[in-house]
């Protein structure tokens, strides 16, 4: 949709006014669909290829899965000792420190092969995708632009990576303008109608392009049921 929005206006870019140039749209990407481009993305980064399959860091989700369930002795264990704000804080750094990749997996990479531990290597990134993907999804239900657009950024190169250009060029172009071409009253309105509320509820946001669907899929169930119950038909109102 946005590149064929962009062909029609520099098509009519020698029109006179700015209406026959089609300025008057303004194109914004669905962020539902650019959720499921990222899920897909950390599918065909770890799952679809068959050496990933082979990798028994990425089989073992499932079991490990398994393994979560039986914690919650422990988790309660540990919950009942109270640990303050700051001892969270200081495991949760140690642990991202530790099995989430950064800037040492490049110097991972570089040792010799037989030094090197790719299972590791591939399980510390799948954790910095999955983290990636989980914040974009808090920030979305949140119903945080602010930290939705940063959560964007990580995301433009993979999706590059994988193949998915038309996402990645969208996703610069939109907040190229957003930021840097939208005079302001126009960048707070595409902002604030990025995501909808309808439930008015915390942690209840969705996004726009997924409400479309779900009103579209209602419509034509309801269509479907009408046309399957012939004695169900809508009031006719008298003249």
């Amino acid at each position: 949709m946005g590149e064929h929005l962009q062909a029609i206006q520099l098509q009519r870019s020698i029109e006179a006014t700015p209406w026959d140039c089609f300025q008057h749209v303004v194109f914004i990407p669905g962020l539902f669909h650019l959720k499921m481009a990222c899920a897909e993305a950390i599918w065909r980064c770890f799952l679809q290829p068959l050496a990933g399959r082979e990798d028994e860091t990425k089989m073992g989700i499932y079991w490990h899965a398994g393994i979560c369930r039986q914690l919650d002795c422990c988790l309660e264990a540990f919950a009942a000792s109270a640990p303050t704000l700051d001892h969270l804080k200081t495991i949760a750094e140690r642990l991202i420190c530790s099995y989430v990749a950064n800037y040492q997996l490049h110097h991972m990479r570089e040792k010799p092969s037989d030094e090197r531990d790719v299972q590791f290597e591939n399980a510390i990134l799948m954790n910095r995708y999955c983290l990636l993907y989980e914040e974009l999804s808090y920030a979305l239900n949140r119903g945080d632009i602010g930290r939705v657009e940063t959560c964007i950024v990580p995301w433009i190169p993979i999706l590059k990576a994988i193949g998915k250009h038309k996402y990645a060029t969208q996703m610069t172009n939109f907040l190229t303008n957003i930021h840097f071409v939208y005079p302001p009253g126009l960048r707070r309105a595409v902002q604030y109608h990025w995501l909808v509320n309808p439930t008015r509820k915390e942690m209840k946001w969705c996004t726009v392009d997924w409400s479309s669907m779900a009103v579209k899929d209602q419509t034509e169930h309801s269509s479907r049921y009408c046309s399957s119950h012939p004695w169900f038909k809508p009031i006719e109102m008298r003249k």
